[in-house]
């Protein structure tokens, strides 16, 4: 059996549906039914408000504008964006990929990407694990702070989409970032709305599944490689490395948690509310647990927010690079199977002393 494609599997519809399916008595299947209509009602009410966000922030655009720098709130008008990531890739890859790699596990890169519908855009950061910070929620937050920095249209007025479904997403961290760049003006009023989890169905989903379909059929040799199949795959899907497989950073990474924690307070109960509002002049969040429910207000700053210089950055977090069992197994395992062009590029032999064999084991099954 061969399944059709579908958006994440969502927890409540499966126990919901199951649970109707379970149901021996005319009362309880009526009731059963009613719980899996409400959801249903709900995750519909979001996905309708995502695309009519869209669509209208899409008509006010002016002409010929490109994800490119521009000054902070330049153009007196909203813009959504959507932002998510997607599964590591794996390479070196080859569409007849030879046996021995296949139970191999070569260099691999994540992928971060925000869309903008507007002008139908996407920037995807490649991230090679060199340099990735794993699963960071300070690694979410700087490559929103590159993206706006370099890519952003210079709106005064933004809504973002994103999912939820890591945690990652929806954080105190993230909300912050959010607060501070009202608070220094680089937005006037910033909203974010997080899609049911297991509903996702944003627009930076339909550029990776486009790379992906390409992305199987090619070979991948090197970081690059991957850059010029993003670009084949959609030409409007442009790729930002963050870094090269020598470790070299491309896009800086900021301590933002440490940072921002002493100017603004934890949001009571964040788990529970989809969608958030920011706006200048005003210490107070604005928070909903659905887009027609009744509003909440959090005093968000705290006093000192005041003191804060508003061209001040957190501090840089380095890469830690690859370990050196990491490093070892590339070279002894992955090297041979790597396009000799590229082997001292994507499999180098390491310049560290070799790892005792428990620690090569923790990478091999890591």
């Amino acid at each position: 059996m061969v399944t059709r494609p579908a958006v994440d599997l969502c927890s409540p519809c499966d126990s919901l549906a199951k649970n109707v399916g379970t149901q021996r008595f005319e009362a309880g299947l009526t009731e059963a039914v009613q719980k899996l209509s409400s959801h249903y009602s709900s995750t519909e009410k979001e996905h309708t408000f995502y695309h009519s966000i869209c669509l209208e922030t899409k008509s006010h655009l002016p002409e010929g504008i490109s994800l490119s720098p521009h000054p902070a709130c330049s153009f007196d008008g909203t813009v959504h964006y959507s932002f998510g990531s997607a599964q590591d890739l794996l390479y070196p890859i080859c569409p007849y990929e030879p046996g021995p790699l296949f139970h191999k596990y070569p260099r691999k890169c994540g992928l971060f990407g925000v869309a903008c519908e507007g002008i139908s855009s996407q920037i995807t950061f490649l991230l090679e694990e060199s340099i990735a910070l794993g699963e960071n929620t300070d690694q979410i937050v700087s490559l929103l702070h590159f993206f706006f920095e370099h890519y952003g249209l210079g709106e005064s007025h933004v809504h973002l989409s994103a999912d939820s479904h890591n945690g990652l997403s929806k954080t105190d961290c993230l909300l912050q970032y959010l607060s501070w760049r009202v608070h220094t003006r680089r937005h006037l009023n910033i909203k974010i709305s997080f899609v049911v989890t297991g509903h996702t169905r944003l627009s930076c989903d339909w550029f990776f599944g486009l790379f992906k379909r390409m992305y199987r059929r090619s070979r991948v040799d090197c970081l690059n490689d991957l850059v010029r199949v993003m670009t084949e795959s959609c030409p409007r899907n442009i790729a930002q490395k963050c870094g090269t497989e020598d470790g070299t950073s491309l896009v800086p990474f900021y301590s933002w948690t440490e940072f921002l924690e002493p100017y603004f307070h934890s949001v009571i109960d964040i788990a529970k509310y989809q969608h958030f509002q920011l706006s200048h002049g005003s210490s107070v969040l604005t928070m909903k647990e659905s887009v027609d429910s009744t509003p909440r207000n959090q005093v968000f700053h705290r006093e000192n927010l005041a003191i804060l210089d508003p061209t001040a950055l957190p501090k840089r977090i380095a890469p830690t690079g690859l370990s050196a069992a990491r490093q070892w197994y590339l070279y002894d395992e992955i090297r041979s199977l790597v396009n000799p062009a590229f082997q001292d590029l994507v499999a180098p032999k390491p310049s560290c002393q070799r790892p005792n064999q428990e620690e090569r084991e923790v990478t091999r099954n890591s």
